[in-house]
């Protein structure tokens, strides 16, 4: 196989990432409660917003409703809401609230992938809920951990000493 057709397919790996392992897709100071921000990892695009209670969720950057990008709606509480319609969401990928019909039967229903949150080294750090494989419930960076933007992708560096 040709070095090219090689680094394609690394690339496209990363791209859509490894099973397992977590990916740093924003700074903390970048998304402060009441914030909400578009990403692209993991090959998808993704919306991660900080609820009221300080903590960071991700899910997939679309709204069931319509399909318009989630991350132009508003935080409400700890939940997500469209700016179209309101269709609200949680951390988890489910409808909570159809602000438009009372008692609507899609509340409660998962609609949208959710990923595992969790901060360190001033870094949100995201993987797929959906991975087979297991991973750390928490990350313990080195000392040295620091975090970059560089182009369409966040960078994270490790220094040993």
């Amino acid at each position: 196989m040709a070095q090219a057709d090689l680094d394609q397919r690394a690339e496209s790996l990363l791209d859509r990432g490894l099973p397992g392992r977590w990916y740093v897709v924003a700074k903390s100071g970048e998304v402060p409660n009441g914030a909400v921000r578009a990403v692209k990892a993991l090959g998808r695009d993704l919306v991660v917003w900080r609820g009221a209670d300080g903590k960071a969720r991700c899910i997939e950057d679309r709204c069931p409703h319509r399909g318009a990008r989630i991350s132009l709606g508003q935080v409400s509480d700890s939940d997500l809401a469209c700016r179209y319609h309101g269709v609200t969401l949680d951390g988890e990928g489910r409808i909570v609230r159809v602000p438009a019909i009372g008692n609507c039967g899609l509340e409660g229903r998962k609609t949208n992938d959710a990923y595992a949150v969790t901060e360190a080294a001033d870094g949100i750090f995201v993987r797929r809920r959906f991975d087979r494989h297991p991973a750390r419930t928490h990350l313990r960076p080195s000392a040295g951990l620091q975090i970059w933007p560089r182009g369409s992708r966040t960078w994270l560096m490790t220094h040993h000493t």
